[in-house]
């Protein structure tokens, strides 16, 4: 990954199957992807967050599970809320940097009441992970502390601007 949003045509080789030409997915295009393990015992901001494997180029990816009702508890109709959702998540389709996992897309289950994103699969865990193990030695913590503003920077100087709105040891990786 480069520090810009210019696509490289090697950076398609880590992109899943289904996610080559689109964001969005459909039922199709999700039969290649097989959950493999559940990757936290508890919930991040939004859901569940789990391993995936693409069958077709064998990568693994990680997805995050939604319940819609998550959107509006109060209504049975979710899908202009969810809708809108997946156009404002549309810009990180395209968002390249080497600090920032690359989200793939989505997948929209309204019959099981469910939406999965799919990003890039981190395998050495959260900033949070690193500190539950004991304390950080100060050069490790100015390094995510050096790497988290890099990657904030260079969401504030997106075009259009991009706020992270969720900064927390949790969900840096």
């Amino acid at each position: 990954m480069n520090g810009n949003n210019e696509e490289d045509p090697d950076d398609l080789d880590c992109v899943p199957a289904a996610f080559q030409s689109t964001s969005r997915i459909g039922d199709e295009e999700i039969t290649s992807l097989i959950k493999i393990s559940r990757l936290s015992t508890g919930k991040n901001r939004f859901g569940k967050v789990y391993k995936f494997l693409d069958t077709k180029k064998m990568i693994e990816i990680a997805a995050t599970r939604i319940k819609l009702d998550e959107f509006d508890p109060w209504s049975h109709s979710h899908e202009d809320k969810v809708l809108k959702f997946l156009d404002e998540l549309e810009v990180f389709h395209n968002v390249r940097h080497e600090r920032i996992a690359r989200f793939f897309g989505s997948y929209v289950d309204y019959t099981k009441n469910k939406l999965t994103l799919f990003r890039e699969y981190l395998p050495n865990g959260s900033v949070l992970d690193r500190v539950k193990q004991g304390a950080l030695e100060e050069h490790t913590a100015l390094k995510f502390f050096r790497q988290t503003a890099e990657a904030l920077a260079f969401l504030h100087g997106h075009k259009p601007q991009i706020v992270h709105r969720n900064v927390r040891g949790g969900g840096f990786l």
